[in-house]
């Protein structure tokens, strides 16, 4: 008989699977369709910069949230730049797990009915969840909803799993561990903790006291655990942690006073807003309430432990409750949390009390009606499968190559001034750390004392131009959100006032700066389509935007080339503008003049440059160019940008870990050339293998020095990176390069153990750049006999100060 119950179930079990599967297609079309909410850039930007640059909240910005969540997007952005994407895609995991919760808990709760009418009504209690709008409103986004949502439910199942007679401690420290992670992700869920400590302590069944100790106990380091990331935070920086979980709600109570906002403020508006707006017009979550109020209430009956459980469900709500109407102004997100354990309760009550009205025919129709009237109501949104076979459709990936266009207009380095931080990140642009949290650290600056702005790491938009004066950005970013409107304020008067220069994209502005200007006539605003990696035999099309601030009234010519480091021409286009000659644009017009490169099949693996050039062939006068990031003017080319053909031969002598200078440059390695045994006069060819990591403000000289057994300066050889063709100031990450040094030995060279060292200065100043790490011993080279032998120096040669010790040789 019971083989027999087993085969009768396969076919239940398969079609549970499927319609799960179903299920979830469905949740991830509808979360990939999405349009991109405000709040969703806080917590992808936090989860950059703790991945990217190792900036933590609290520590190194303002941040107004519980930190796990960060750490978790860390983890997940550490191998990718489709942060969104990925944070998208985790929140619909979350949600998912989340319906296979409620649906594996209905099926596990109706053991005893028959394996098809279990079914039904666990894929009804998942299917309603679905449907409730709230659920569709929340679930999804790159917010602080989901994860913890689901950790709590996880952690009240595994509660009632050890509140029952001879269950292991562990489910309790489980239980402490999951809502203590909820509670570190979004504070209000933290309370919820209180009617699970107190069920250990008074369930009924007659545990005696000494085991409830020990479940109180093991809930507590549960707990503990759960809380070290937040307890971590609170130690490091209290002042920053209180400010960002508890102070910051009263300014931006503060802050929607000030502004006139008037709605969901007090208690009563808080609950009349959330029956108006979320219960009377939108019946898929009046469905869920009404049956819980109906199933899931607690009873006075003589069943203690279903009442207990009901009772300790009720206890759960009202600090989920307390939760969602803490913050103000309440948000429809804040009561999503009291969602699934509506559903939970109702459908337990159901089980344990009203299981008999499953056999009524006037309630399986009334059911079957409702369930019918909420998917009919939220259908639409789930009408977005067959975009789940098109990704390039997904929100996520527009949002993606929105920002590579925007790091395509601004640069590949470029500093990027936004409160929409997340987009330019995406394309691999910077942005300034302290704007992690958008708008909401410009509103807490806005009130915050003078004296706590710079302690909380807060920005007061009033004083936005002595902020950003030690570091402009290379570009503005705004009316990517229309709700921010007013707090982009501060922004597009700084933009205006500092001549950047518009763009409409789509339905952002990109506000530039203009990169070089000839003859105070013709500015150069940026250039597009120009790959950063070449390939022999290709054409490209890099297109200028050019834009004229004064009268022209002659025909400029517009001459693009690449050039090797040599200065010989590799490609080269010239002539006029496209579409128009010059004398006919109006002032302030901005006009795309592209040019077609063809860079030759024969051309070797190097890197190469971009430049510009503008002539007046009427007056036979070549324009003079001024770069305006630099300031520095020139009759020479302006140089666009750089383009990488191929790659550089790994070094003989590769140096790991490389170290950093200025933490602008690594040195990979080296190769070294020279006729053994070293005789004086003879010349010795160093090459350094460079891996740009940033630029540097301002051009500065590479050294490399031959210093001698008691210090004495024997050779050296100073120049500009690669002769002034890639100087420092103008360095793009990943253009890894190679430069040659040739030291020439004195004539009278005196017996004993040289050591090469590697460093930079600054030509004005002599500044050197600093090293990290400072020394490192290694393998080094010695001249012995007639040959090179790496060998091991356990103490090198002291370095002089901010100098690499490459070798040493004999």
């Amino acid at each position: 008989m019971r083989s027999r119950n087993r085969v009768g179930n396969i076919p239940v079990a398969v079609a549970g699977v499927l319609l799960l599967a179903l299920l979830f297609a469905l949740n991830f079309a509808r979360i990939m369709g999405r349009s991109l909410d405000h709040d969703e850039h806080q917590f992808v930007t936090a989860g950059v910069m703790l991945a990217r640059y190792g900036l933590l909240p609290y520590v190194d910005y303002a941040y107004f949230h519980a930190p796990t969540l960060v750490f978790v997007y860390a983890l997940l952005f550490s191998e990718t730049t489709q942060y969104l994407l990925i944070a998208r895609s985790f929140s619909a995991l979350c949600s998912s797990l989340l319906v296979l919760t409620v649906f594996l808990f209905a099926y596990r709760l109706f053991v005893g009915n028959a394996p098809w009418r279990r079914l039904l009504i666990s894929v009804a209690a998942a299917l309603v969840l679905m449907a409730a709008p709230l659920f569709l409103y929340t679930s999804g986004r790159a917010w602080n909803h989901d994860l913890p949502l689901l950790l709590a439910a996880l952690a009240f199942l595994c509660h009632a799993r050890a509140l029952k007679p001879e269950t292991s401690a562990h489910w309790f420290a489980a239980s402490g561990l999951l809502v203590a992670l909820a509670g570190s992700t979004r504070l209000t869920f933290a309370p919820m903790g209180l009617p699970l400590a107190a069920a250990i302590w008074f369930w009924p069944g007659g545990a005696t006291r000494r085991t409830r100790v020990y479940g109180l106990l093991a809930f507590g380091a549960g707990a503990l655990l759960g809380s070290l990331p937040a307890l971590l935070f609170l130690v490091a920086d209290p002042a920053s942690f209180w400010f960002g979980n508890v102070e910051y709600a009263r300014l931006n109570t503060l802050y929607r006073q000030a502004t006139g906002y008037d709605q969901r403020m007090s208690i009563v508006e808080k609950l009349a807003a959330f029956g108006q707006n979320h219960l009377l017009y939108e019946p898929g979550n009046l469905l869920i309430l009404a049956a819980y109020l109906r199933f899931g209430l607690p009873r006075g009956t003589r069943d203690r432990q279903t009442n207990a459980w009901l009772t300790l469900m009720a206890g759960v709500l009202v600090t989920l409750l307390i939760g969602a109407l803490a913050p103000t102004p309440a948000w429809p997100q804040y009561y999503y949390a009291l969602i699934p354990f509506l559903l939970l309760g109702a459908l337990y009550g159901m089980r344990h009390y009203r299981q008999g009205w499953l056999a009524r025919p006037a309630f399986q129709w009334a059911a079957v009606t409702a369930l019918v009237l909420a998917i009919w109501l939220t259908g639409p949104d789930y009408m977005r499968l067959p975009r789940l076979f098109e990704p390039d459709k997904w929100n996520p990936v527009q949002f993606h190559k929105t920002g590579e266009q925007v790091v395509a207009l601004a640069g590949p380095d470029a500093r990027v001034l936004t409160l929409a931080s997340a987009l330019p990140l995406e394309g691999g642009a910077q942005i300034y750390p302290e704007l992690t949290t958008g708008a909401f650290v410009l509103r807490a600056g806005r009130l915050a004392a003078k004296t706590e702005q710079a302690r909380l790491r807060l920005v007061d938009p009033a004083r936005l131009d002595e902020w950003l004066a030690p570091l402009p950005p290379h570009a503005v970013l705004t009316g990517v959100h229309r709700g921010q409107v007013v707090d982009e304020e501060p922004l597009v008067d700084y933009a205006t006032q500092h001549g950047y220069i518009p763009l409409r994209l789509d339905e952002e502005t990109l506000w530039l700066t203009p990169r070089a200007v000839w003859d105070d006539a013709i500015q150069l605003v940026t250039v597009v389509d120009a790959p950063p990696q070449l390939r022999a035999g290709e054409i490209i099309t890099p297109v200028l935007l050019l834009r004229n601030i004064a009268p022209l009234r002659d025909d400029l010519n517009v001459t693009v080339r690449i050039v090797n480091r040599g200065s010989q021409v590799v490609a080269q286009s010239m002539g006029w503008p496209w579409g128009r000659p010059t004398s006919t644009w109006r002032l302030h017009e901005i006009w795309y003049d592209g040019h077609a490169l063809h860079i030759p099949p024969d051309t070797p693996p190097d890197l190469y440059r971009l430049e510009v050039e503008l002539y007046n062939p009427a007056q036979a006068h070549l324009l003079r160019a001024t770069d305006l990031r630099a300031q520095t003017a020139s009759d020479s080319p302006y140089v666009v940008t750089y383009l990488m053909l191929g790659k550089a031969q790994p070094p003989a002598f590769p140096i790991a870990p490389p170290p950093r200078f200025g933490n602008a440059v690594a040195l990979t390695g080296y190769d070294i050339a020279a006729s053994t045994p070293l005789r004086g006069g003879e010349s010795v060819t160093v090459r350094l293998h460079w891996l740009p990591l940033g630029s540097l403000p301002g051009n500065y000289t590479t050294f490399v020095h031959l210093v001698g057994p008691s210090g004495e300066l024997a050779a050296q050889h100073d120049k500009q990176p690669l002769g002034s063709f890639f100087p420092s100031g103008a360095w793009q990450p990943g253009f890894a390069f190679v430069d040659d040094f040739v030291l020439t030995l004195p004539t009278a060279l005196a017996p004993g153990d040289y050591t090469l060292y590697v460093g930079f200065y600054h030509p004005d100043t002599g500044e050197r750049l600093r090293i990290s790490p400072a020394a490192q011993t290694g393998d080094h080279l010695r001249a012995m006999g007639n040959r090179l032998f790496p060998v091991m120096f356990d103490a090198p040669p002291p370095p002089p100060q901010d100098a690499w010790p490459l070798t040493t040789i004999r």
